[in-house]
């Protein structure tokens, strides 16, 4: 599904992964997550100019970044970014703006491919807010990256940026806020056990 041009004049392409990944709940369509919306016909949208206002206002994090490389477009990166609003974030990362969700849709190989890594290491530089997303919960990234990227080690943060992948993985396949629990500590346990390579 295309949507409305970026200040860089980006295209979808032939990427649809919105179309197929998010929820949407509006008045007027719904739709459930990792389904693919019903008006998605051989990989375009069968309704493009009658479409919803939601799908013609959406744009990704890649559409709407101008600094991304091509390399970075969902259905090529396996990474669906998703802005932050700035207000919904910890305080100490509100200056930087909006935040980032990294919505994963492309496996474990997806977060460790070098463009996507040096993206995120490059935006917890700037201290930006950034989450990391497979399944529910999500996880902040910032806490667990900080120390790598001070001690510029780009290799220990594509190791912390798998760990906390796997550990949201796990803990999506759990019903229920209880059986996240374990997860959740497990997580937290992971971030005081990683420490970054000092150069």
């Amino acid at each position: 599904m295309k949507r409305r041009v970026s200040s860089l004049a980006r295209t979808c392409g032939e990427c649809h992964a919105c179309c197929v990944e998010l929820t949407i709940d509006t008045p007027e369509f719904k739709k459930d997550p990792l389904i693919p919306c019903a008006h998605l016909k051989g990989g375009r949208c069968g309704i493009y100019n009658t479409r919803f206002k939601i799908c013609r206002e959406f744009l990704c994090g890649w559409m709407l970044s101008p600094e991304l490389k091509d390399s970075l477009r969902p259905d090529l990166s396996g990474i669906l970014m998703l802005a932050v609003a700035q207000a919904s974030l910890p305080q100490a990362y509100r200056p930087a703006g909006n935040g980032m969700q990294f919505l994963v849709i492309g496996g474990e190989a997806a977060i460790t491919g070098a463009d996507f890594a040096d993206y995120v290491f490059e935006q917890v530089s700037r201290r930006v807010g950034v989450y990391l997303t497979a399944t529910i919960p999500r996880a902040m990234l910032n806490p667990y990256l900080e120390p790598f990227v001070a001690a510029n080690d780009r290799e220990g943060a594509r190791r912390v940026l798998r760990e906390v992948y796997r550990l949201l993985m796990a803990s999506g396949k759990k019903k229920g806020f209880l059986g996240l629990l374990p997860h959740l500590y497990r997580i937290q346990l992971e971030k005081m056990r990683i420490k970054p390579n000092r150069l």
